[in-house]
């Protein structure tokens, strides 16, 4: 766990614990429960163990959660089932940090079941508020794709009538707080604002028809990265590999003209566009038809699982187009609640198939099987982007 070991030059008192931790090229990642926790871990344990633990300690929070949600067994076993296979998980092999996504899973989930008691439920006990606000705050201060979450959530109090105001005056509170100190700790924008950054915004491009065509296609890919999380549909390469147009994965970040002029060439060869437009338009028949026909008669899991599918990467729409996503297998983490929404909706049709048409014990141990399998496919293609990734990724 080397990336993560490498703290130990900004980890020299208590305090740094607790303050945004620089990562790489003047990014920083205030990560005290993400992070940090496994800074921690990892003198105690391996990394093979940390991930054990941790997949273990997820699935049974998972289970837990989903069966209160869903008061169904066989829904809550095929949600916890899924949300641990390997492929979910397999780039922590090669970037340790991403095991701090785990947790993160973990702290957003048990923060959904405080959700779900305290919004749908209307349950006004303090020890769920309280649960409420400390699995946020855990959440907050794990990793940053929080604010994804957090907008979903606003959303389905919209979409339920959420009346209750200890919502509103939480959002209201908590997100300035956040973004001021955040920024004020680091002392500057310029993560998000320098150019060829990692997270360098739309916004920062010369021409507006770019910014436009990177937030459309951004929208698009992850939404089909999402819904074929756990399906091995797409091919295997994209045809940027067989191009004779050199590629750098990684160094155009850069914010030189060369990069400028090939973003809409590098974003049209990702060799699966055409299948990301078929994928995009379902779900937006899916949402037409399960959410914007049903606004009196929602199901609170379909519903979640949609508006978790579109929120689950919203700030990464607002990020430019980089080379780097030709190879879509390698960048699911990105976007974990939108496999969460993702997994929702497959438990939901997985526990309808259970129950309305008495499928059976054998049904669900056949699905899990048929998950798995499609797991270690992905798996696979996985890796051979690792590889390709490598190849392309001139040395420095």
């Amino acid at each position: 766990m080397a990336q993560i070991q490498g703290l130990k030059l900004h980890l020299k008192t208590t305090s740094d614990f607790f303050l945004p931790y620089p990562t790489k090229d003047g990014t920083f990642r205030w990560s005290t429960s993400g992070l940090g926790l496994l800074y921690l871990l990892q003198k105690y344990f391996s990394g093979n163990t940390i991930y054990l633990i941790l997949t273990a300690l997820l699935f049974l929070i998972s289970f837990k959660v989903t069966l209160v949600i869903s008061r169904s067994p066989p829904f809550a076993y095929i949600f916890s089932y899924l949300i641990t296979l390997g492929y979910n998980y397999f780039i922590v092999f090669f970037d340790t940090r991403v095991l701090g996504l785990i947790p993160f899973l973990i702290f957003g989930l048990l923060n959904f079941l405080c959700f779900y008691q305290l919004a749908i439920v209307n349950k006004k006990s303090l020890s769920i508020k309280f649960g409420f606000i400390f699995t946020l705050i855990l959440l907050i201060f794990c990793w940053d794709s929080w604010i994804d979450y957090a907008l979903a959530l606003g959303v389905l109090s919209y979409l339920f009538k959420v009346r209750n105001r200890f919502f509103l005056n939480a959002g209201l509170i908590i997100f300035p707080i956040y973004f001021v100190l955040r920024f004020h700790l680091i002392g500057h924008v310029g993560e998000i604002t320098g150019p060829g950054r990692e997270v360098d915004f739309i916004f920062n491009y010369n021409s507006w028809m770019l910014g436009i065509e990177d937030f459309s296609t951004n929208i698009i890919r992850y939404i089909h990265s999402a819904l074929t999380n756990y399906f091995p549909l797409m091919p295997l390469n994209p045809l940027v590999v067989n191009s004779s147009r050199p590629i750098d994965l990684i160094n155009s970040f850069s914010p030189g003209a060369t990069f400028q002029q090939d973003a809409v060439y590098y974003n049209y060869l990702y060799g699966w566009y055409l299948y990301a437009g078929i994928t995009f338009s379902i779900y937006i028949l899916a949402v037409f038809k399960f959410v914007l026909k049903k606004r009196d008669n929602l199901s609170f899991i379909l519903t979640s699982g949609f508006i978790f599918v579109f929120f689950g990467g919203f700030t990464h729409y607002f990020i430019k187009f980089r080379p780097l996503l030709v190879l879509p297998y390698n960048y699911s983490y990105r976007q974990l609640f939108s496999v969460i929404g993702v997994t929702l909706i497959i438990a939901f049709i997985g526990d309808y198939i259970y129950k309305e048409k008495k499928a059976g014990i054998t049904f669900l141990i056949a699905f899990c099987l048929c998950f798995t399998g499609m797991s270690f496919l992905k798996t696979k293609k996985a890796i051979d982007h690792s590889f390709i990734h490598n190849k392309l990724n001139l040395a420095r």
